[in-house]
């Protein structure tokens, strides 16, 4: 069985539909095709229109409109929008609902053990002021993301400016231990990617 009939088997999973689904309900969603030959596209319109998965099903009519194209990799924003009906609604910033505050660990696959350290550096920040069982993690191919649940943040707080909440959250808990995660950085000597700790909150990021 090749790669490419690999990756359509798991999508077309039960249980993974069910999971990416639930995830990206009220998200602005993109997908990556590749053909046979491996030439890779990055689709986040169909039909001048944001992609949407709402239920399970919403993924098969996904790995049908690609058509020759294999689904490869399915990507959610980290905001939540009332409603995604066409293009403007991604652009109008009043449009969305809330943020899911989410920080970037990018290194070498030589390096995962420094992505680890740093990720647990953070997660003790977090822990240490009260947050802890709502931060998920996720392997991104070259490296880490890790997520705090948008729900953890209290209603009140997404009614101005979601967007710029999120990146608050996110700097207050990066500065926290910024000294221990630039000794963590200083180790890294990978020469095709040094280890990289980013705030990952912008308008239109998945």
């Amino acid at each position: 069985m090749s790669l490419d009939d690999r990756v359509l088997r798991h999508y077309l999973r039960e249980d993974v539909q069910d999971e990416i689904s639930r995830f990206c309900r009220d998200r602005w969603v993109a997908v990556e095709g590749t053909s046979r030959g491996g030439r890779r596209t990055f689709y986040r319109y169909f039909d001048e229109k944001p992609i949407t998965i709402r239920e399970p099903g919403d993924i098969k009519k996904i790995v049908m409109r690609l058509g020759r194209r294999v689904l490869r990799t399915i990507y959610a924003s980290a905001n939540l929008y009332r409603e995604l009906k066409d293009k403007d609604d991604v652009a109008r910033l009043e449009n969305i609902s809330m943020v899911t505050p989410s920080i970037d660990i990018d290194c070498s696959l030589g390096e995962v053990e420094l992505a680890i350290e740093a990720a647990r550096t953070i997660i003790e920040e977090m822990s240490s002021n009260g947050l802890s069982e709502s931060v998920y993690l996720v392997w991104s191919g070259r490296g880490i993301h890790l997520h705090i649940n948008e729900k953890a943040v209290s209603e009140a707080y997404w009614t101005k400016d979601p967007v710029r909440v999120g990146h608050i959250v996110v700097e207050y808990v990066l500065r926290r231990c910024r000294e221990r995660l630039s000794e963590i950085c200083n180790r890294s000597k990978a020469m095709d990617r040094r280890l990289k700790i980013e705030n990952l909150m912008d308008v239109q990021r998945v």
